[in-house]
């Protein structure tokens, strides 16, 4: 009896043992259960997100194609959300693996705005006017400090996403270069290019106080040239020489929300002069100007 009690005794133990390790594998199998699955995850990421963020880079470019037309008829909101923000949602604020967001509500971080946004979610303030400094590159040779300003408004807006219509001018700053030769004679060169641009920012947001950026649009340009010559024995003299043109540009920036009504851009712009002709010398310099600029802009 005593021997039956004992081996009893020891079956019981064990199953008890038993059941207590197997604890932590159940509450994991029903904490994988509750969420995605570790293969849905990895094609999320291998295959899904690229797709999606193509689709997003193609839905952008057809949006800003098309944004003319759809201002005209009245649907431009309409157009980005479907075309630009539905895509961005889905490749830039939902949770790996997830395809419902309602069946993983967990899974995704509401957005907090309370500091600055009004309950609905939307900004209160539609407009913004910025400025700042500007360090400029002419023609991949000489470099420049100026500034620029800004006046813009929101297209359309939502949590993840926003489209920025932007008129801005910018003054590049004068550009010099001075060169010496040989024989004593030397020459001074200085540029100055301010333009008048008109386009937009397509964005999104990365938690409650950064977003990122994209800009592109159409700017009307005028450069100006002096250059004065120095020879040895003889008169110096000078010249004076302008010109104008039209073209695109595009860039990129990185936005930081410093209070309610006041933001810090930093921006990279790229500006092609196809007016502009160098010649065919083997020294032949780039046609365009590139710039970062630092902006404080005021929201209202």
């Amino acid at each position: 009896m005593r021997l039956f009690r004992k081996c009893l005794s020891r079956q019981l133990y064990l199953s008890i043992l038993i059941v207590s390790l197997c604890f932590p594998a159940i509450s994991t199998a029903e904490e994988l259960e509750s969420g995605p699955s570790i293969g849905a995850m990895v094609g999320d990421l291998v295959f899904a997100r690229p797709l999606l963020f193509a689709v997003t880079a193609v839905g952008t470019a057809l949006y800003v194609v098309s944004l003319p037309a759809t201002l005209l008829m009245g649907n431009a909101e309409e157009a980005g959300e479907a075309m630009v923000l539905t895509p961005a949602a889905a490749t830039f604020t939902r949770c790996l693996g997830c395809t419902n967001k309602d069946s993983y509500e967990n899974s995704y971080d509401d957005l907090d705005y309370s500091a600055y946004e009004s309950k609905n979610g939307k900004n209160k303030q539609r407009f913004y006017l910025k400025g700042g400094y500007q360090s400029s590159t002419y023609f991949g040779k000489e470099n420049a400090s100026g500034f620029n300003v800004s006046l813009g408004g929101k297209l359309i807006e939502n949590d993840y996403a926003f489209v920025d219509l932007e008129l801005n001018y910018h003054d590049f700053g004068n550009a010099e270069d001075d060169i010496s030769f040989e024989d004593g004679s030397r020459n001074k060169y200085s540029e100055n290019l301010t333009s008048l641009g008109l386009g937009t920012n397509l964005g999104i947001r990365i938690g409650d106080y950064v977003r990122i950026y994209v800009k592109g649009g159409v700017s009307k340009w005028d450069i100006t040239s002096d250059a004065t010559f120095f020879e040895p024995g003889e008169s110096t003299s000078s010249s004076t020489s302008a010109l104008n043109g039209q073209d695109t540009y595009y860039g990129a920036g990185i936005g930081f929300n410093l209070s309610k009504n006041i933001n810090l851009d930093i921006e990279y712009l790229d500006m092609t002069l196809s007016e502009m002709d160098f010649g065919d010398n083997e020294d032949k310099l780039e046609n365009k100007v590139t710039s970062i600029g630092a902006s404080l802009a005021l929201k209202f």
